[in-house]
């Protein structure tokens, strides 16, 4: 049975991280975190482009009131970064241990390109209306970027290997607004296990307290992550926890990731 649209107050989009269950996708997903540095535009972000839209304007459709968030983790994160940038009804971006590749340079390039001749367009044909003509002006400014300046919390877990990828690239790049830093020590590791997004997922939800919590993620569905018997009451029996992997994340006091739901 089918929620009702007043039912729906808030709505997630999140994108994949980086695969690395293959040679290929470890060349794929990891070229493009430094495909900034080679000046193409990254096939992923082309993609979810057209795909992230979509998806927005479906739930918009169906939930005309829901307040709509995006988030990744590695990959992902630059994704939902640019589906911040390309469309202002998304309120807020969560992006995990985070690639410094948003797209940014490529779409500022088609907003020059495009914005141009869109006004090209208006001067040389002028609406009617005085008041019709200054608005679609004004509407060729937000042709491709929507939200320049998008609320952006990056979340980063201590020696994670994009870390010192972001810090070069944070250097050379323009001041951005509403965009602010979070980082965390949970786990000494090398700098790839230190990526593991089931370290930062794991160990806050490890640290959540009581129902009323933000996107309403109660203390009970926490112990449900971080417990070995997740997937069980679906009938699912997982080879590898998918979200808090037993050999690369530890909880305070020495506890596993992988011991049952009452052992907290």
């Amino acid at each position: 049975m089918g929620a009702t649209p007043e039912a729906i107050d808030k709505a997630v989009i999140a994108f994949r991280g980086t695969e690395n269950d293959s040679w290929s996708e470890k060349v794929a997903d990891w070229s493009t975190n430094f495909s900034a540095l080679l000046g193409i535009e990254p096939h992923e972000y082309m993609l979810a482009q057209r795909a992230a839209k979509a998806v927005v304007d479906a739930l918009r459709d169906n939930y005309p009131d829901v307040e709509l968030y995006a988030t990744g983790h590695s990959l992902g994160g630059g994704l939902a970064q640019q589906a911040g940038y390309l469309d202002a009804r998304i309120k807020a971006v969560y992006a995990f241990d985070t690639t410094p590749v948003t797209n940014w340079s490529h779409l500022q390039k088609r907003q020059n390109r495009e914005g141009a001749a869109c006004k090209k367009a208006l001067l040389d044909k002028p609406l009617p209306s005085p008041a019709a003509q200054d608005a679609a002006l004004q509407a060729c400014q937000t042709v491709v970027i929507q939200n320049p300046y998008p609320t952006i919390y990056r979340v980063s877990h201590w020696n994670e290997g994009l870390d010192y990828v972001r810090n070069v690239t944070t250097r050379f790049s323009t001041r951005r607004f509403n965009r602010s830093d979070y980082g965390f020590f949970f786990e000494k590791e090398n700098p790839v296990a230190a990526h593991e997004m089931g370290i930062l997922a794991c160990h806050l939800s490890w640290l959540m307290r009581g129902d009323d919590t933000d996107f309403d993620y109660p203390e009970a569905f926490a112990k449900k992550v971080i417990s070995k018997d997740y997937g069980k009451e679906y009938g699912i029996q997982f080879r590898v926890h998918p979200v808090c992997p037993c050999d690369a994340v530890n909880l305070p006091g020495g506890r596993s990731a992988c011991e049952p739901v009452g052992a907290r």
